[in-house]
């Protein structure tokens, strides 16, 4: 099975770039945040990935990822509010409909449920700053097809008969992977 966590990660970094501003400039989305990176930020990082169900055709699993929106202000002039509109334009462009899932189909993978597990905040007030959090948990649903081309024969002449079998259990899957 494969695990989908950074494939997950990679959708929700690209899905958020260049797409969130702060006063008119976009704000930097990260996975690691850098030394010298400058605020308002985003940062997405995951936390889980589970199997919840698994059967003969198909392995699903659910990953939890973080998005931490992080704001940071001198002494308490703002921040906070920041911290809410920022992450409301994320919870936006992140929690839709099954029109909007992430396309993982090029994974292999199927995303069919994207769910919001709570957005929790933070205050850190710190000597130099105060830093106001936002942290949403997203929950992704996928499931990875299995497809099945096992054949039993006697022979090699029911072997090139039956041959196609592996083909059409291939079509299966991807048949299953291009549902929108």
């Amino acid at each position: 099975m494969i695990d989908a966590m950074h494939h997950i990660r990679k959708a929700i970094i690209d899905r958020l770039t260049g797409n969130i501003t702060h006063n008119g400039s976009p704000v930097s989305i990260y996975n690691v945040i850098p030394k010298n990176a400058s605020y308002p930020l985003i940062r997405i990082y995951s936390v889980s990935s589970n199997e919840i169900d698994q059967n003969q055709t198909t392995f699903n699993s659910e990953i939890l990822t973080r998005v931490e929106v992080v704001t940071r202000f001198s002494g308490d002039d703002g921040g906070e509010l920041s911290a809410n509109r920022l992450i409301s334009d994320c919870l936006n462009l992140l929690r839709t409909r099954s029109d909007g899932y992430f396309d993982l189909s090029a994974n292999g993978l199927k995303v069919y449920v994207v769910e919001n597990n709570g957005i929790t905040y933070l205050t850190d007030n710190f000597s130099d700053h105060t830093y106001h959090r936002a942290i949403m948990d997203l929950s992704v649903i996928n499931k990875k097809p299995i497809g099945n081309g096992i054949i039993t024969c006697l022979n090699m002449k029911q072997a090139k008969i039956r041959r196609k079998k592996g083909a059409e259990a291939a079509d299966a899957v991807n048949s299953v992977l291009s549902q929108k």
